[in-house]
């Protein structure tokens, strides 16, 4: 399961949506992955993880994130992340509604939003950003201002981020999530 090109963008287990009866079980998911995966472990806005450290990742000229700060800004990301783990099971049922109604909605990058990651891959120095936090149906590839964005849609996904040299796959956890 864990090896050096697998790298993992965030909401792998949802402490957010979890059971208040299951958030020790989940708490040791996420400590086990942040043990074992060689680094290679982005937080995302549902582990309700605050430790700066997790929120970006370099990999040579790609930039892994979960994307919640590119999307939402540094103070609604920081807020939802500081929010009370657990669900009691009557709100696990509206959340459990709540989303099965919005994953049909549409979804596509506006320029504002381009704009930003751009600007994120600029301060790393990257060529190559790839996130998740939106959900998109399919991934999205794209290349603006000569930057190559990335958006994955939740699960595994492999991702190729050099065309020339099919070797070189990253292969990306994203959403896969334990409640």
């Amino acid at each position: 399961m864990y090896n050096h090109q697998t790298i993992y963008i965030g909401d792998i287990v949802d402490l957010k949506s979890c059971r208040k009866e299951n958030l020790q079980e989940a708490r040791l998911t996420i400590k086990k992955i942040k043990e074992e995966c060689f680094g290679n472990y982005v937080s995302g806005n549902h582990e309700l993880d605050l430790d700066k450290d997790s929120f970006y990742l370099v990999k040579g000229d790609t930039l892994f994130t979960h994307g919640d700060f590119i999307f939402w800004g540094e103070n609604m990301a920081l807020k939802w992340r500081s929010q009370s783990p657990g669900l009691t099971k009557f709100s696990f049922f509206w959340v459990w509604l709540f989303n099965s109604i919005i994953k049909w909605r549409p979804y596509f990058l506006t320029n504002k939003i381009k704009d930003k990651i751009v600007e994120a891959a600029n301060y790393y120095d990257c060529e190559k950003v790839i996130m998740g936090h939106r959900h998109p149906f399919n991934k999205i590839d794209t290349t603006y201002k000569g930057i190559r964005i990335i958006v994955l849609p939740r699960g595994k996904n492999i991702v190729d981020i050099e065309e020339e040299s099919p070797q070189n796959k990253i292969l990306s956890y994203f959403g896969r999530r334990k409640r």
